[in-house]
């Protein structure tokens, strides 16, 4: 845009910043903020700037659309939670988490948690990795981790060849706004308690740019005048090749992968193989069958609060099939009653495979599933 000031720029470049704000809005406003720094200099010290009235002309449509976006994710929000500016992770975060977001925030009281596997999720998978912030060491050792995790996740083994340029990458006038734009990145993940790798999504452009030219170094890297570096971007693109050739293949050659806990995998670059398509299939099928359905979730002591199955449409009275965690029998009666009318099943996930049941009321089966 700063070069040709075309429309076309402007529209590509409003369309990022909405994305980013319905999806990861924090990261989101990390990644603006340098763009916005680099062209708020330009527009008004550039000295190829062109005039106001052209600048006008091509910023007034980008700029209409994230104000309309805004607007109506402000809408959405006061319609849904009294307030413009209540986003929903928020109300998720205040009504449900004891960890706070940001590392200066103190610590809230334990909510009365209706089921364990909420409490497991909060407090066993969120709560004992806070204490590790509390000491100065902690906290440098926690933001190693996740600065370690974050390349990992993007690089794997078979990118991090490449790395061994970092000093001219970094001397390289070409990718400097993208570095600064890595660096303003670790400023903010500095001051976040939890990082999981996909939260850096917006700057994945940035991250494979950046090895690219790494590698673009590295290619003409010839030391006492051998083509070592042209070696190693061969041998880095092969091994790549190699890599994705067997996670596609995985099945036929018999290769598993972990399902749980979520930590194996969530932090990789291949992810497991089946995760989820369990209950998709419940779900699917019972979608099939006449009349509304009503879904009792019963797990094991031993459930892994990262496999989740309770989850609903926005509208969850309005849904074919709705999903309910199981609680003691009294509670599942009312909730029963209050959805008369359904068919009733009762599903345990622990099991291997699931187990799918009519829910037993009163003595009396519910329509068997067929």
């Amino acid at each position: 845009f700063m070069k040709d000031v075309r429309v076309r720029d402007s529209l590509l470049l409003a369309v990022g910043v909405v994305l980013l704000a319905m999806s990861r809005p924090f990261e989101g406003i990390i990644l603006c903020l340098p763009v916005a720094v680099v062209l708020g200099r330009w527009m008004f010290f550039g000295k190829n700037r062109p005039s106001a009235a052209v600048l006008f002309r091509r910023t007034a449509v980008p700029l209409a659309i994230i104000v309309a976006v805004g607007a109506w994710m402000a809408d959405y929000d006061y319609r849904a939670f009294g307030s413009p500016l209540t986003l929903p992770y928020t109300v998720n975060r205040n009504m449900y988490a004891m960890v706070p977001y940001f590392v200066w925030q103190s610590q809230r009281p334990e909510p009365a948690y209706r089921h364990a596997a909420m409490r497991d999720f909060y407090y066993a998978g969120e709560l004992r990795g806070l204490e590790k912030f509390h000491t100065l060491s902690g906290y440098v050792s926690e933001s190693l981790v996740k600065a370690t995790r974050g390349v990992l996740f993007f690089s794997g083994i078979a990118l991090l060849l490449p790395l061994i340029m970092m000093r001219r990458m970094l001397m390289d006038r070409r990718i400097r706004f993208l570095v600064w734009c890595v660096v303003v990145l670790m400023a903010g993940m500095a001051i976040e308690i939890f990082l999981l790798p996909h939260y850096l999504a917006p700057f994945t452009a940035a991250f494979y740019a950046i090895g690219l030219q790494a590698m673009r170094h590295l290619r003409l890297w010839n030391p006492e005048g051998r083509p070592v570096g042209l070696a190693m971007v061969r041998l880095t693109v092969a091994f790549c090749f190699a890599l994705a050739g067997l996670r596609l293949y995985a099945g036929p050659l018999h290769f598993r992968f972990a399902e749980w806990p979520a930590s194996e995998w969530s932090g990789t670059w291949y992810g497991p193989g089946q995760f989820g398509t369990e209950r998709a299939h419940v779900e699917a099928e019972l979608e099939q069958l006449p009349g509304n359905q009503l879904v009792i979730v019963r797990y094991s002591s031993s459930h892994n609060p990262f496999d989740e199955w309770v989850y609903n449409a926005a509208d969850i009275d309005s849904s074919k099939v709705i999903w309910a965690r199981g609680m003691d029998a009294a509670n599942n009666l009312e909730l029963i009653h209050y959805y008369k009318g359904r068919k009733v099943w009762l599903v345990q996930p622990d099991e291997r495979p699931a187990e799918i049941s009519p829910y037993m009321v009163s003595g009396l089966e519910n329509v068997a599933l067929r």
